[in-house]
């Protein structure tokens, strides 16, 4: 059962179960009870709350550039992550000539992003 009184009801045939349907900041109360092969079910186990965390997620972006990119060229990434600036976040490059950028993110945050060469300074939709 759901802090917010939303009740449901989930089937796990192993012993464990993951909600993967929480918000970070909310708390929620679960209870179990057992079905057996001729349907008797069992009394609710006691409750148990629970806070659900926020959990941070390291990603790495590493992107291969054409071969004929220029030598001196700079390959920024743009997202909602820094308000889509397409000359904002310039990424690393590294010895073997792909280009890197590291962004912690939270766990159940969506991130969108693309690749834009230094030359591009504004999106546009034509």
């Amino acid at each position: 059962m759901k802090s917010n009184d939303e009740k449901s009801t989930a089937t796990a045939s192993e012993p464990t179960f993951t909600d993967d349907t929480v918000s970070a900041g909310a708390t929620y109360v679960y209870v179990v009870a057992a079905q057996d092969t001729s349907f008797n079910l069992s009394a609710d186990s006691p409750e148990v709350a629970s806070a659900a965390q926020a959990r941070p997620v390291a990603a790495t972006f590493r992107v291969t550039v054409p071969a004929d990119t220029p030598a001196d060229a700079t390959i920024h990434i743009a997202g909602d992550f820094q308000g889509w600036n397409p000359g904002k976040t310039p990424m690393t490059k590294a010895a073997d000539g792909t280009w890197h950028w590291f962004y912690v993110l939270d766990h159940a945050s969506p991130l969108s992003a693309a690749l834009a060469p230094a030359s591009v300074r504004a999106w546009s939709s034509t």
